[in-house]
């Protein structure tokens, strides 16, 4: 009995004041829900092949009807087999899929008060006193609030992200390793981005001296559990591997894009359409998949030092994005658009001032095209958000100097290397929903800094007053 106190009061909030951050941050979620649910467009957010929303509800169908496990080597049959990953379709089905959106949503919901509150703890547990700012840092990234909102994926990682963290409160302890290894085998099977980074997470504990050996062997269960999925896929459709969007989207978005940037766009396109032409000679998927990935490969090898400068500069653009071009999934409105590709290409070509005089040129453009009050207000918001992507960073290398005691430990350094590889992941498609797994990491760093930035400001007032 002592035992399960002892244990109820770890995950209490001590502070009152993170309480009310808490509530704040739980408000911030309604309102985004009442939005959500107000919106003409749930709908028609999963009816639109282009977004992942169809994706999803298609494979949980698939799960439903038992065809998710029959054999299918036909190219579009098998690339809906293997697409996405079963654990959020399967989530979907058991909540009623399409014929039950909304309580699919407020489901989500709920998930996110809980990740916000796991949040909140882990700040205390780690010297975090004044929990507001990362209220602060929420309500100014609004890719944290509107994805928990959408038919994604993004919902059920966030979640395992913000249990990784507990975790590493106490990753000496035997249960709570295995429960690390664990959540960190289901998390390829959530977005199977996450699937190289079982094997980085074997690597990060082999290197580790501070555990036992028997301990650190639970690191190869995530590795074992994507191998089965890999032989899984290769009995599904003849072809090894975890997602069948892995090679598409190499050859779709991280060379095209790279092409975009070094030869032009016209360029780009026609390589990519070319590329396209020469794949549909293969009729099956194991022929045509293993020509997209022979194509980026070599296309990456050959293309090394330039492709990993392009690869570096899009993750580094995402640090500082604002989410806005994802805003049309939550809530779309007329004149948002996705002007990415523009500013990407300026920024590797021209340089950052080009970024900056072209990016503030289109968005007071779209300000003015905007017709509606409702999407002036929105972009004006947006406003804010994209100072504070910028000028927070200041504060989180104060938060991460104030904090290099803890970042030296073994976790604190499992949280950079975490950190590190969703940055790397973002590439060419440098979107923020890849870096929404540590957005949490992000926002108390933020908030460590900004309450020492006031502390040190409290003092010298003191003194002066003295």
């Amino acid at each position: 009995m002592h035992q399960f106190k002892s244990k109820l009061f770890f995950f209490k909030l001590q502070n009152k004041q993170s309480y009310y951050t808490l509530i704040l941050i739980a408000v911030l979620y309604t309102i985004a829900l009442i939005i959500r649910i107000e919106s003409n467009t749930l709908n028609e957010s999963i009816n639109d092949q282009s977004r992942d929303s169809y994706s999803y509800i298609e494979t949980a169908n698939l799960i439903k009807t038992g065809v998710y496990f029959k054999r299918d080597i036909e190219f579009n049959h098998a690339v809906s087999l293997t697409k996405r990953p079963f654990i959020y379709p399967l989530f979907l089905m058991i909540l009623g899929g399409q014929k039950n959106l909304i309580l699919i949503i407020i489901i989500q919901h709920l998930i996110a008060v809980v990740c916000a509150y796991l949040m909140i703890l882990f700040f205390e547990k780690i010297g975090g006193t004044h929990p507001l700012w990362l209220a602060l840092a929420i309500a100014l990234t609004p890719a944290s609030i509107y994805f928990y909102h959408l038919i994604m994926s993004e919902t059920l990682t966030m979640l395992c992200s913000s249990i990784i963290l507990i975790l590493l409160l106490n990753i000496s302890n035997k249960k709570c390793f295995i429960s690390l290894q664990i959540i960190i085998g289901i998390l390829p099977f959530i977005r199977p981005i996450f699937f190289p980074f079982t094997i980085c997470n074997l690597l990060f504990f082999i290197c580790c001296r501070n555990f036992s050996f028997q301990l650190r062997l639970y690191a190869i269960i995530p590795v074992l559990l994507c191998t089965g999925s890999f032989f899984f896929n290769k009995y599904r459709t003849d072809y090894a591997h975890f997602s069948s969007i892995e090679n598409i989207n190499l050859v779709d978005f991280n060379i095209t894009m790279f092409k975009n940037a070094t030869l032009g766009g016209e360029k780009g396109i026609n390589w990519d359409d070319s590329i396209q032409q020469k794949a549909l000679q293969y009729h099956d998927f194991p022929s045509r998949s293993a020509y997209l990935g022979n194509v980026a490969k070599h296309e990456i090898f050959i293309n090394g030092p330039d492709y990993a400068k392009f690869h570096i500069i899009c993750s580094i653009k995402a640090l500082f994005s604002s989410g806005k071009t994802d805003f049309i999934f939550f809530n779309p409105i007329g004149s948002i658009q996705n002007n990415q590709n523009n500013i990407i290409n300026s920024y590797y070509n021209k340089g950052i001032l080009t970024v900056c005089k072209n990016y503030l040129e289109n968005y007071l453009d779209e300000i003015i095209k905007e017709k509606s009050a409702t999407g002036k207000l929105i972009l004006i918001y947006f406003i804010p958000v994209t100072l504070f992507q910028i000028l927070k960073w200041p504060f989180i290398c104060i938060g991460i100097y104030v904090s290099r005691q803890r970042i030296l430990s073994t976790s604190g350094l499992y949280m950079i290397f975490f950190l590190c590889y969703n940055i790397f992941i973002t590439g060419p498609v440098s979107n923020p929903r890849y870096l929404l797994p540590i957005d949490p990491i992000i926002f108390m760093a933020f908030a460590l800094g900004a309450q020492n930035v006031c502390s040190l400001f409290k003092i010298e007032n003191k003194k002066r007053i003295a």
